[in-house]
């Protein structure tokens, strides 16, 4: 029960650090355009590994969608650690996560899937981790959903696409 308590409170102190770093950051410079999927490829198989090796299961999209997106580094890493510390905390084991992508004309989605412990409803949450992932995707000018339906939360970052006309054209050109 003691190690419970020390856990709980080393992650409520990562996330009051992590939110005064956030919070302390008036503005960040976002990186030159980027594909997608290099931004994400390295960031998703770290956490896919990780979250495996903790006895969960995923199901990964391996459909890369298309486009540019401009983000700051660190944060895509703090997003990433965010993500996997709430999927530990919150996450039924026994059911599969699913990771998706999607992209459209005006921004590319990245989303995950689980459904909640039963034990979850009994771990009090913050909400600072949120928070923080909330704050660091308006910095790079885009947006976080959550999405509780019955058992099942869903988290999805949305990132404007860096070149919107291109792909556009890209698409009208493909039919």
């Amino acid at each position: 029960r003691i190690d419970g308590k020390i856990s709980q409170i080393k992650q409520l102190a990562e996330n009051i650090f992590e939110y005064s770093l956030v919070r302390g950051e008036p503005q960040v410079t976002l990186e030159a355009s980027e594909a997608f999927r290099e931004i994400f490829h390295d960031p998703l198989s770290e956490m896919a590994g990780y979250l495996e090796g903790q006895g969960f299961r995923l199901k990964l999209e391996t459909d890369w969608p298309e486009g540019n997106i401009r983000v700051y580094a660190p944060y895509i890493k703090r997003l990433m650690d965010n993500i996997a510390s709430n999927l530990l905390k919150y996450a039924n084991p026994s059911q599969t996560i699913s990771v998706a992508m999607a992209a459209d004309e005006r921004e590319i989605c990245f989303s995950v899937a689980n459904a909640v412990s039963p034990q979850a409803s009994s771990q009090r949450s913050s909400g600072i981790g949120l928070s923080n992932m909330r704050a660091m995707m308006e910095k790079m000018k885009g947006k976080l959903e959550t999405v509780q339906n019955g058992e099942v939360f869903q988290v999805t970052l949305r990132f404007p696409l860096a070149d919107v006309r291109t792909v556009y054209m890209k698409h009208a050109e493909n039919g």
